[in-house]
């Protein structure tokens, strides 16, 4: 009999322990022993996270509480694997994965989907977890699912680095004093691209422009490069001045009367040639066109001697004929 009374006794208590564990962990059964497991998939196009659990799941605060599904995308949080394994139960929460926030968090008979912003995706291959610290995850009667390696997703890594095109020529001409507009230049992937380097068209010269970029997780594109180069423009010669027979140009080029052409169309027995230029009409020209009298350096000079020579030949004449009178 008293072997009786003392199991009595001994199961009066263990009634009492169970009373008690569900009056501080909700309808959480005192005995409880196996929770549920999880498998996760993660799409980065479509920035989702989808666990799929062996049964019907709910969320629960650290009183055994079930949180409303509103609850959900602000309880759970992503973290890097290696900071969340390095922390005990007690220590204060991991820090999340920078530049990533949960947006939205559904939950449907044994399914959790995941909505985040930011990229997940690093240089090297890394891995992650979700978790709702300070909660729990249970079934529907209360059996927490303990953290497994099935719950933990891995995200490739991007080793590629993006591909610079510049839009246009990669060398360009100028002339002083033309405008220039950068056309640019685009990546396939996205990345911005950084031009260095100024083109001024106000000086001639040889100029670079160079295009760079990195992506998101660090990778750098090649540099690529666009020459453009500012010459001078060309120069027209133009008569400034005539003397003696010289003709002296803009740019300071002296040519004699055989370099010079007559204007208007030349033709010879094997070519054509035109001079441009412009015709003075308020000067009167009175050289011959043909003859000797045509030449360009004929001048009142050469007149006088001319007169002079008539002159001393009828003097020559005159005497002559006087003296033979004379005799």
């Amino acid at each position: 009999m008293k072997i009786f009374k003392r199991i009595s006794k001994f199961t009066s208590f263990v009634a009492i322990l169970s009373l008690l564990s569900q009056m501080f962990i909700g309808v959480m059964p005192a005995f409880a022993l196996d929770g549920p497991t999880a498998t996760v998939a993660h799409n980065e196009t479509n920035k989702t996270i989808t666990y799929t659990f062996s049964e019907p799941v709910v969320l629960r605060d650290a009183l055994g509480n079930i949180l409303p599904s509103s609850d959900y995308a602000t309880s759970l949080a992503i973290y890097d694997r290696d900071t969340y394994l390095a922390h005990n139960l007690f220590d204060p929460e991991p820090a999340h994965v920078a530049g990533v926030a949960i947006t939205d968090a559904s939950l449907v008979s044994n399914v959790m989907t995941i909505t985040y912003t930011g990229s997940l995706i690093k240089k090297a291959d890394a891995s992650y977890i979700v978790d709702a610290w300070g909660k729990n995850i249970t079934d529907l009667v209360g059996n927490k699912m303990v953290q497994s390696a099935s719950q933990i997703f891995t995200v490739t890594g991007d080793t590629t680095a993006p591909v610079i095109t510049i839009t246009g020529s990669a060398s360009m001409l100028l002339n002083v004093g033309d405008k220039f507009t950068d056309p640019g230049a685009t990546t396939n992937d996205g990345s911005v691209v950084t031009v260095t380097g100024v083109v001024d068209t106000a000086i001639a010269g040889v100029y670079e422009l160079q295009y760079s970029s990195v992506d998101s997780v660090g990778n750098k594109a090649i540099t690529v490069t666009r020459t453009v180069t500012v010459k001078a423009a060309d120069v027209v010669p133009v008569v400034v001045a005539t003397t003696a027979g010289l003709t002296t140009s803009n740019t300071g080029e002296v040519t004699t009367p055989t370099d010079t052409a007559v204007l208007g169309s030349q033709t010879t027995s094997d070519s054509t040639s035109a001079v441009k230029g412009s015709i003075d009409t308020k000067k009167t020209d009175t050289t011959p066109s043909t003859g000797f009298f045509a030449s360009t350096s004929f001048g009142i000079y050469n007149w006088i001697l001319l007169v002079i020579g008539a002159l001393a030949l009828a003097g020559a004449g005159w005497w002559a004929f006087a003296i033979r009178r004379r005799g």
